[in-house]
């Protein structure tokens, strides 16, 4: 049954996670040159709609970012992503067979030009 917000348990790593939805959801209503002071990052980056960072206090970011719509960058360990980085988010619908057969088939064509070697 549910107990609102009686079923809040107090400890450490909820009161993060707590957090993180937070910010994540306040990060929605901003638009990307916004987003990216939000998280402290240097003004030339840029974040996508959608981004999730986990623990945003230890991502070191250099110039030039670009973090697409929908990632997911995990910061828990500490990480530095360096000048000029583009992170592509997650496409907006899976994957289909089709797809696969045209990335297959782009695979194909460059191992062509390439002589065969990847």
């Amino acid at each position: 049954m549910h107990e609102g917000v009686g079923a809040r348990i107090d400890s450490e790593r909820n009161r993060g996670l707590r957090r993180d939805i937070a910010m994540r959801f306040l990060s929605q209503l901003l638009t990307d040159d916004e987003r990216t002071r939000f998280y402290g990052l240097p003004a030339t980056c840029r974040l996508r709609n959608n981004t999730k960072i986990l623990n945003p206090e230890k991502l070191v970011g250099g110039e030039q970012i670009w973090i697409g719509k929908n990632s997911c960058i995990d910061a828990s360990g500490g990480l530095t992503i360096g000048d000029h980085t583009f992170i592509r988010g997650s496409p907006a619908k899976p994957v289909t067979q089709a797809t696969g057969a045209f990335v297959q088939r782009l695979r194909e064509e460059l191992l062509d030009q390439r002589g065969g070697q990847a």
